[in-house]
């Protein structure tokens, strides 16, 4: 039912109308306030008998989608239409529902290949395959048949010869009649090795398995890119590639299953029509569920439900599935792929990061058969040493820094000073005109200190002082992240029950205090945390460097209501407990 206001009529149907399904003779048939009400015995659009069993609402059968006209024939295909109608006014079946097979080409590989040329033997065996090389000379023909591939062999072609003397006249026409590239064919024989010493079965009968009606692709010609990504079976039918592709998927999949399993991991399904397609930032298709009569999305992520059933008590769950983002396409980049993720209890950055060690190496396994595999790039090990990269220093490197180098950031820089790791900081420029007032001697901590090794660059700037940077705590940026997708939910609660569709939502907020930190101001914070002093020498600024930079979180408050709530000496103090607890960073055998 609707939300609408229906009324119930009690009306008298026969056995051949669509409610008689529910109940014989008397049946309540609901009726919305609307033309439905008066349109008779005509099935009302909008609703739908409930006799206790159900609840569901009706809607209007779906309109029938236009009939688009097939593009026109090429000869070669008019000729194969013609030649499977021959088939059918003949009484034949050209497409039987079995064929004689006793034996796969790469059984015959296997039991006859030792075959010398010319030698035969009387052993008869029924082979099938697609016909992919076609002579018909005389009275001798010749085919290659292609019995498809498997998860254990890419394909194996096998030679078939079809001899007057063994056929006769009338099936050797009608082989040289019907059968066309890329049909299926059943051919049964004896196996013989020809003259030139190939493999074969001397055919003594043979049977049409499956017409082909459009030509196989050629061979030996490379098909274009975009008809090998729009005709992926075509690609198969050709090119060895393609198959070991498919085969080496199917093998990686495979692996990374039973590795799973065998973690303790269990595999989940979860719905692929969701109310928020949440879990990552990409376009989704949407769609509309009729049952409910409400907006629904498809998933562009796996992880919400996944977390959800970690919520639910789970230890370790994982899902394979396909996912869907309304985005550009191209050759390597497709609208639906599968996503493979995983969620584990009690476990942390290193846990995971085995486990896909561990995942990586077993598929290699399964899929290569060795860990030691070629690239463009070189040769790679999987048995070698796997380097650990933290997110912030590699991220750092990336853009220009050494990770193993000194930081640019100045937390982290003081943090390695305090620990021994780095011998002192380094402060880049005095002489900005900050609160710092003027310059102080790393020694003393007193301004223009006349010992022998500090001197100030600039001895009169009675205003000098060092830069200023905003510095916020890692749970107000959390707690910020939080605010920010629990906002974005509501919005699109709020049109799914409006029945509007999804708004667009792309907003910026700045996440941080609005009150910029000195340089000396955050060294002398650390210091109270730490209970050290930390060493520090002053160099002259650096090209670029600006004298303030701190965000205005104003529209974050007024939107979220988020605020920064903990203070400079907190965010001191959580760094310093982890770095002390750490003093190798993530490489901290341990680390906690």
């Amino acid at each position: 039912m609707t939300s609408r206001t229906c009324r119930l009529r009690k009306v008298q149907t026969c056995a051949r109308t669509e409610e008689a399904r529910y109940a014989d003779g008397l049946v309540w048939v609901a009726f919305a306030d609307s033309e439905a009400a008066h349109a008779g015995s005509q099935r009302p659009p909008e609703c739908e008998p409930d006799f206790g069993l159900s609840r569901r609402t009706r809607y209007p059968d779906p309109v029938p989608e236009p009939t688009v006209a097939n593009p026109p024939m090429s000869e070669q295909e008019q000729v194969r239409h013609g030649k499977r109608a021959r088939l059918l006014d003949a009484g034949q079946q050209p497409y039987p529902i079995v064929v004689p097979r006793t034996h796969s080409a790469a059984q015959v590989h296997e039991r006859w290949g030792h075959l010398q040329a010319g030698e035969e033997t009387a052993d008869v065996v029924s082979v099938a395959g697609r016909v992919v090389f076609l002579r018909n000379t005389g009275k001798l023909c010749f085919a290659t048949l292609d019995d498809g591939f498997t998860a254990a062999s890419s394909g194996t072609r096998l030679q078939v010869m079809l001899s007057l003397a063994e056929l006769g006249p009338e099936s050797l026409d009608a082989w040289k009649a019907d059968v066309d590239l890329g049909d299926f064919v059943s051919v049964t024989g004896r196996v013989i090795s020809s003259k030139r010493g190939e493999l074969s079965v001397l055919g003594t009968t043979w049977t049409l398995a499956s017409k082909a009606l459009r030509p196989l692709p050629t061979l030996h010609k490379e098909l274009g890119e975009e008809t090998r990504v729009r005709q992926r079976y075509a690609d198969r039918v050709v090119r060895p590639e393609a198959r070991d592709m498919l085969r080496l998927r199917a093998a990686v999949t495979r692996s990374i299953r039973e590795t799973l399993h065998e973690e303790g991991y269990l595999e989940v399904e979860t719905p692929v029509l969701q109310l928020v397609h949440g879990g990552a930032t990409a376009r989704p298709f949407n769609t509309h569920l009729n049952a409910f009569d409400i907006d629904m999305t498809l998933r562009i992520a796996l992880e919400l439900y996944l977390k959800r059933a970690m919520v639910g008590g789970a230890d370790r769950v994982y899902e394979i599935g396909r996912i869907f983002r309304n985005e550009g396409i191209d050759s390597s980049h497709s609208a639906e792929f599968t996503m493979l993720e995983a969620y584990q209890a009690w476990g942390d950055q290193f846990s995971i990061a085995a486990m896909t060690k561990r995942l990586i190496q077993n598929a290699a396994d399964a899929a290569l058969g060795t860990r030691v595999i070629d690239t463009p790039s070189g040769e790679i090990d999987l048995d070698g040493e796997w380097e650990w990269r933290p997110v912030y220093p590699t991220l750092s490197g990336l853009l220009g820094e050494d990770p193993r180098g000194i930081p640019n950031c100045l937390m982290p820089y003081i943090l390695q000073v305090l620990v021994g790791r780095l011998a002192q900081l380094t402060v880049f420029g005095s002489d900005y005109a900050t609160r710092d007032g003027m310059w102080p001697c790393p020694c003393t901590r007193v301004p223009l200190c006349d010992c022998a090794t500090h001197t100030a660059p600039s001895p009169h700037h009675n205003n000098a002082g060092t830069p200023i940077r905003d510095y916020i705590h890692v749970d107000d940026v959390a707690r910020g992240h939080l605010d920010a997708l629990n906002w974005m939910n509501s919005a699109l609660e709020a049109a799914a029950s409006a029945g509007a569709p999804s708004p667009p939502i792309c907003e910026r907020f700045n996440f941080g205090t609005g009150n910029g930190v000195t340089v000396f101001e955050l060294v002398a914070a650390m210091e109270r945390a730490s209970g050290k002093k930390v060493p520090l020498v002053v160099g002259p600024r650096r090209d670029g460097d600006l004298t303030t930079v701190y965000c205005d979180p104003a529209k974050a408050e007024r939107v979220l209501g988020w605020k920064a709530k903990l203070s400079l000496d907190r965010m001191c103090e959580d760094a310093w407990r982890w770095q002390s607890n750490n003093p190798h960073g993530y490489e901290t055998p341990g680390g906690k």
